[in-house]
Order: structure tokens, then sequence, then C-alpha cells
């Protein structure tokens, strides 16, 4: 499938265009090692559950909305006193003798057909997992010296679990001495819900604008002062499983055959910060299924392995779609973060990439408690200030599978604030500064310095 970006960066950077090893254990460091060209097949698409629906339930706030998804309820829409989504035949029974009103319901075959959305044929822009992995070694391929690409590893399927760092060198952290410091980095970490294509497609184009501009003095300013990890898709497995056989199935969870016969679990619920608690369900066939344990799954033990690899990182965009939302945590919590001055912060983060974006900052758990969420455990475990951003094309809206044109539509402002989020890498706490100078205010004063005492002698 073919990739293209056309796309113009607040920073009036000029556009550009563009075009798995399998390891059992998570890397601590980016390797060498090229990607696997023969990824273990996912489930057959005969293994994905028959009986489930779209259905639009009454409910009267985020405690009712808790307490759907915990059900089983897969939550994609909220509008006024409803909700909407997926759920099996089996649940929706339960969600009906808990009292809940079902409004709507339709088969997700009639749904889909009813949205006109058939993959692959209308969605060609899209990448597969080997067109994702063809990708990005045309991209290291082309950038060397730039960019390093390896794996963080293995799916549950044992497929690679890619992931791209970009940088330039920069003396002051490039030495080997002890006392070297480390620079600091930002991670993007892409579809952990299958369906979710477009979250995959988002950070792609942000590796790959940064690599087209990598010559720009901008740019390079800031990729000699900052690192940049993308993992665009942690969950390949999934996102393979979603569209066997050419069209969507809906699929959210990974691709993991549970011994009870049922596929997957919600790897956005398999995290260990607030586990088993409110917003995910217990119950295997269910969409928001939490897993047995935390952590119980490959993919998410592959996450926390490189985090725990990389403390350098400070700042990370987890993407998902399509609520047009910033967000930051707690998402399994109606509390807030204990940190006051964290929470400052967070709070100017979201609020400066909402307004880069067009879309709405609030906390997670604004929308409704769910717990096991990734970015939660990220910053109760690393400290590392990190966000979940829910795609949407202009206008809001566009479903799970908004077409082709939807990733042009989302890329450009979310560039930008990825640009911007990498001016305070090196400390965050500076936007909490009366005037926030980013790391590019602060070269150009440190510039104008040194040119001020070159003409005094």
């Amino acid at each position: 499938m073919r990739f293209l970006l056309s796309l113009l960066c607040l920073l009036s950077v000029s556009p550009s265009f563009a075009a798995k090893t399998v390891s059992t254990k998570a890397v601590a460091q980016i390797t060498a090692r090229g990607l696997t060209d023969a990824p273990v097949p996912a489930p057959e698409m005969s293994a994905i559950p028959e009986g489930r629906y779209w259905v639009v339930v009454r409910c009267s706030g985020p405690a009712e909305r808790s307490r759907l998804a915990e059900i089983g309820l897969d939550i994609a829409e909220i509008k006024g006193g409803t909700v909407a989504g997926v759920i099996s035949s089996g649940l929706l029974e339960v969600v009906e003798r808990a009292g809940f009103k079902v409004q709507f319901k339709t088969s997700l075959e009639k749904y889909n057909a009813s949205m006109g959305r058939d993959f692959p044929q209308q969605d060609q822009i899209y990448h597969n997992y080997d067109e994702q992995n063809s990708m990005l070694k045309d991209l290291a391929k082309q950038n060397v010296g730039a960019a390093a690409l390896g794996t963080a590893g293995a799916s549950s399927g044992g497929r690679g679990i890619a992931v791209i760092k970009i940088s330039l060198p920069n003396p002051k952290y490039d030495s080997r001495g002890p006392d070297a410091p480390k620079k600091p980095a930002i991670a993007l970490v892409g579809q952990h819900h299958a369906r979710e294509h477009v979250s995959a497609e988002v950070p792609l184009n942000v590796a790959s604008f940064l690599l087209s501009n990598k010559d720009n003095p901008k740019i390079k300013t800031l990729l000699e002062n900052v690192d940049v990890y993308v993992l665009p898709s942690v969950n390949p497995d999934g996102a393979e499983y979603d569209i066997v056989g050419g069209s969507y199935h809906y699929w959210r969870k990974n691709a993991r055959k549970l011994p009870d016969g049922n596929i997957g679990v919600d790897l956005n619920r398999n995290y260990d910060s607030f586990w088993g608690g409110p917003g995910a369900s217990p119950n295997p066939s269910a969409d928001t299924y939490r897993g047995p344990s935390a952590f119980s799954e490959p993919e998410s033990q592959t996450v926390k392995a490189f985090f725990d690899g990389h403390p350098e990182v400070t700042i990370c965009i987890s993407y998902h779609s399509y609520g047009g939302d910033v967000m930051y945590p707690w998402g399994g919590s109606e509390g807030d973060i204990s940190s006051a001055k964290d929470l400052q912060v967070f709070k100017k983060m979201t609020s400066d990439v909402a307004k880069l974006t067009g879309y709405r900052p609030s906390k997670s758990s604004e929308m409704y408690v769910a717990t096991g969420d990734f970015t939660d455990w990220l910053y109760a475990a690393h400290n590392v200030f990190a966000l979940t951003i829910e795609l949407s094309p202009k206008g809001g809206g566009g479903g799970f599978y908004p077409g082709a044109d939807a990733i042009g539509q989302m890329s450009p402002g979310n560039i930008d604030a990825v640009v911007y989020l990498m001016g305070f890498a090196d400390n965050p706490y500076r936007l909490l500064d009366k005037e926030p100078k980013s790391l590019l205010d602060l070269q150009k004063e440190a510039a104008e310095k040194t040119a001020e005492k070159a003409e005094a002698k």
C-alpha cells in the first residue's frame, strides 16, 4: 500500500513526501538487527467471534460508563445521555439485566455495510504489517546516521514490535564516559487497539517528517538535543487480525488464543496501574477484557521492558482514535495525581497540544474510569509525562475506519505537537515558566551570547 505525506509544519518547515526482528525478550537499547520478513500468522479468520453488535445504550454519566465498560461494552462514542459501541450477544444480555436501556442494536456486519467501509480497496494508503516494516526499513536505509531500526520485542504471535530511533549526533551526549549526560527523549506509541489503524499511520508520518526535514535548522537542532523513539504498532497481531479477508472486523484486542477458546486481551487495560478495577472487564469474551493479570501479554511486557530500559524518555504520546481528545492521567481513578507541580505541567502540556491539534483537553477519567491504562502506568512507574491523543479528522467523528483522507487531515497538527514537545523534552517543568522557552529559544540565546562575546574581543 502506498504512503503519501504532504503536510506543512507549524515551524514553517517545507513539506515532504514519504514513500521485525523477532525476540522473546525486549531489548534495552535499539539494535542494528533487521526486521523479520516472515511473521508468524495470527489465528485464522474463522476464530473471530460471531454475534457481536453495535449498540446505543442510555447512561447518565462517567460512573455508569465505567460500569458498562466493566461489563464488556467497548465504548466508542459518547453523546449526551447515551454511549455507542461494540458488545457480544451474551454480554448484551448482562447489560440489559443490569437495568440499562438499549436504544438501538444492529449486527456489526450490517453496521459496517451501512458505513460504506470495506478494507482494503478504498484504504490502500494504510500500511499492513509487511508494508509498515518495508517503510521503516526504507526510512532507516535512506537516513543512515539519523535513524536506527530495531525491535523492542515480540507479539504473542511472534511478530516483531518495531521501534525506530531518530537522532542526530551531538558531542555533548556522544561521549561514552561514565559521567556523560544522557540525551533526553520522547516516545510515540501507536495502535494498542487493533482497529485503530490511523493510530499507527500518524506516528509513521511523524517519523517520516522528522527524517525528511532533518537538515532544516530547527529540526536539526531539536534532533541534536532530543532523541525520538517511534513504536508505530504495539499490537501487530490484532492489527492484521482486524483486516483478515479484506474487510474490517472491529477488533480491539490482541490476537492471543486464550485457554478457554476466547481470543485476545485489551492491551490498554493490561498495565499495572489500578489494574483490575473499574472500566475493564474480567470476562475473556469482552472487548475490554483486562487479562488474567497485569502484564500477562507479550505486547504489554515488551512495552514495559522498553520503557524500563529507557529512563531518558521524559514525554510520551500514546495514540488512539477516534474521540478528538488530548488526555492526561489518571484514567484509572477519578482523583488527581498527587504532585501538584506535575499536574500543572500536565494541564499546560495538554492545553498546548490541544490548541495545535484542535482537540479537546481533559483528564482521562473525565470520560469514564478505565483501569490498567498504559499512560497511567508510565507516569506512575517512570514519572514520564504521558499523554493520550484520541485522533480525529477535521470536524470530528470518522469512526474507527475514517478513510484515506483522514491521515492527511490528522497529521499536520499532530506533527506540530510532537515538534513542540521536543522543545521541552530536556525539562518539561520549563512549561511552567511565565514565558516558557523551548530548546530552540535557548539555543538561539546561547548563540547570540557567543556572537556578542566574539564581537567584544
